[in-house]
Formats: C-alpha cells, sequence, structure tokens
C-alpha cells in the first residue's frame, strides 16, 4: 500500500481506530482497565508500553497504564535519590499517558476517576496543559454530554465555580436527570459552613444555603424513591442555613420517621435531632434542645459515623452558653458509635477539655453533613 510498512499500517489502524485523523475517539467504559491497570506487574505494563507504539489508538492498554503508574508514583516507599528519579520518571509516563486520552478521548468515561484526577497546588504545569486541551473540547463539542461530565469533574477538584457554570450547561442539556442538581446541591454548599481561625463556626451564607437548598430539593423531585434518605439530611441542613426554620424542621421529622434498620439509620436519628436542637436553640428552649442533642448521641452506628464522627455544631453551641454536663454527656455517647482510631484519640481529649471549661477546636466535624 504505496510502500507503507508493517509497522507503519498498524500505526495507521491504531489512529483510524480512535479516531486520531479524522475526528475523536467515541465514549469506551474503560473502568475494568483502570482496575487491571492497579494490578499490573511491571513486565506487563512494559508489555502494554510495546503496544501502544504499534497501536496509540489501544485505549484499554493505556488506561491500564495510567492506572498503573499513578499507583506506581503514589506509593511511599523509603528511598534516595534512585526512589526520587524513578517515581518522576513513572509521575512523567503517567502525565503523558493522561494528557494523550484527554486531547484524544475526551469522552471516556474513566477520565472522572481517581487514577486521572488532577490537581493544580500540585501540578500547575499538567493543570495548565489539561485545561487548554479541556478548553478546546467545550469550544468544538459544546452540547456533548460525555466531554462535559468529564470537564466538570476536572474544574470540581481546581476551580469549583467554573465546575457550576459547566453543570448549569449540563442540567439545562439534560434537566430530568436528578445528578446534575445533587451536583449542583454539592458544589454550592461547601460555602454553607465556614470554620474560622481558632476553630469558632463562622455562621451559615443563606445566600448559599438557599442556592444549595434548591438544587437538592430539586433532586429530591426527580428522584425521591431512588436518592430519598441521603438527601433529606442535606435538605435539612441547607434549609437550616437558608433561615428556612419550618422546612428544616418538616425535613428532620422525616428524617425520623424513616425507622427503616439499614445503613443510613444512623445518620438519620443523628442529623435530625442535631436540626431540630438547632431550631430549638435559636427559639430559646434551650431544655428541648439539650434534649435533641443527647438523642443524637445515643444514634445507631452507621458507616458514616463510624468513620468521621459526630456533628459538633450544636455542641458547640450550647458550650458557648455554658453547658458543659450536656456535652459531656453527648460525648461519651458518641463513643458508642464513634469507634474509629481518630474518634478514640480524639474523644477522650474533648471530654477532657471541656470539663476544664474548654471550647475544643472540632474542626471538620463542625462541617459533616
Amino acid at each position: 500500500m504505496f510502500g507503507m510498512s508493517g509497522r507503519s499500517l498498524l500505526v495507521l489502524a491504531g489512529l483510524l481506530a480512535y479516531g486520531g485523523l479524522y475526528g475523536l475517539a467515541p465514549a469506551q467504559d474503560l473502568r475494568s482497565e483502570l482496575t487491571a491497570g492497579r494490578r499490573l506487574a511491571h513486565e506487563a505494563a512494559s508489555a502494554r508500553e510495546e503496544q501502544l507504539e504499534e497501536a496509540p489508538g489501544n485505549l484499554a492498554a493505556r488506561v491500564q497504564l495510567i492506572a498503573y503508574y499513578r499507583r506506581q508514583y503514589s506509593t511511599k516507599e523509603r528511598g534516595g535519590n534512585f526512589q526520587a528519579r524513578l517515581k518522576r520518571a513513572m509521575f512523567e509516563r503517567w502525565k503523558a499517558h493522561l494528557l494523550w486520552m484527554i486531547r484524544n478521548a475526551p469522552e471516556t468515561e474513566v477520565l472522572s476517576r481517581y487514577e486521572c484526577s488532577i490537581w493544580q497546588h500540585e501540578d500547575q504545569e499538567t493543570y495548565a496543559l489539561a485545561r487548554a486541551a479541556w478548553s478546546q473540547h467545550l469550544e468544538r463539542m459544546p452540547r456533548n454530554l460525555e466531554v462535559l461530565k468529564n470537564v466538570a469533574e476536572f474544574y470540581r477538584r481546581n476551580d469549583p465555580a467554573l465546575a457550576i457554570e459547566v453543570f448549569e450547561r449540563i442540567q439545562a442539556m439534560d434537566g430530568a436527570n436528578p445528578r446534575w442538581a445533587r451536583e449542583l446541591g454539592d458544589l454550592y454548599q461547601r460555602d454553607i459552613l465556614q470554620l474560622v481561625v481558632g476553630g469558632g463556626l463562622g455562621g451559615p451564607d443563606p445566600v448559599a444555603a438557599a442556592r444549595a437548598l434548591h438544587q437538592y430539593e430539586r433532586a429530591y423531585e426527580l428522584s425521591r424513591s431512588e436518592h430519598e434518605d441521603p438527601l433529606l439530611r442535606y435538605l435539612a441542613w441547607t434549609a437550616w442555613g437558608a433561615g428556612q426554620t419550618s422546612k428544616a424542621s418538616a425535613y428532620a421529622e422525616a428524617m425520623l420517621r424513616q425507622r427503616s434498620d439499614d445503613r443510613g439509620l444512623g445518620d438519620r436519628i443523628h442529623h435530625g435531632h442535631l436540626i431540630l436542637g438547632m431550631i430549638a436553640l435559636a427559639d430559646g428552649k434551650l431544655e428541648q434542645a439539650k434534649d435533641h442533642l443527647l438523642d443524637a448521641g445515643r444514634s445507631p452506628e452507621s458507616p458514616r459515623l463510624y468513620d468521621r464522627g459526630p456533628n459538633m455544631v450544636l455542641a458547640q453551641q450550647l458550650l458557648e452558653r455554658g453547658e458543659t454536663e450536656a456535652v459531656v454527656s453527648y460525648l461519651e455517647l458518641c463513643s458508642t458509635f464513634w469507634r474509629s482510631g481518630k474518634g478514640r484519640r480524639l474523644l477522650p481529649m474533648w471530654i477532657e477539655m471541656v470539663e476544664a471549661g474548654e471550647i475544643p477546636i472540632f474542626g471538620h466535624n463542625l462541617l459533616f453533613y
């Protein structure tokens, strides 16, 4: 064929396979290849590299290598200069394969996965190259949902404001899908509760809370049967943050009415009582607020409570009013579900500080929904 070598024909076949000559790669589900790449041996990785030399459009091989190199350069090992150089080499290979995928196969679902995540604060050069590629795709394919989803995930990690813009564009195109309302609600709710220096709680941002509430309510209406339980927690907190206490109370009561014995039962009881306690405290009903705090501490264990522990917003507000006894009792009750290593370390320290008249820095436990 016009004097082309066998190798050239293979390369041409690879280019045509992924559309590199005349278009872009079709979307493929390559999630299983990420799993395979995490388990790849060094010899197998070398074989995949050779395959790509012959057929650059072998997306399965490329995705496997992305997962392989990500694991290699992320693994914590002791070592000197040689180990550092090796990790750098692994990073450069990961970067090359990932940028190739972004430029040539932007619809591929795995680009939104952890192995393909790029953080601007860690590597500004890679971020700039990836951003330039995604910007070109947005100009060329402004209504391609698969591309838009990947762009939104890319910006979510680095520029939430831009992520919101892209998710709003997606929502305008695919408004019946509750996922986009949930994504937008999650992005807006980041700004609802802000930690301030010294561990105090900056009050809710009612504007962000109202935006988040609108999106969560939209997702709730679109997917009531599928996502009702976890959404109720967000609905209650964002309604409280937006100052819509009647809605917050209604969502909290709905959580407490759902007594099905599932993995989310503890979360519903915990957050339902906390919201009602916050409302009671705002209404000047101190004893009722303390009762709700203790009921929240009696929540059964859930995976979230076991790992992250209790929400401390109501407890901190009670401490600021001098209610140390109720908060100590709450922390003691929380030991039944916050049994992770972090919980076993922090709870005794917090109890000791509260008993001494101090208010601990509760950190992220003021933010957990």
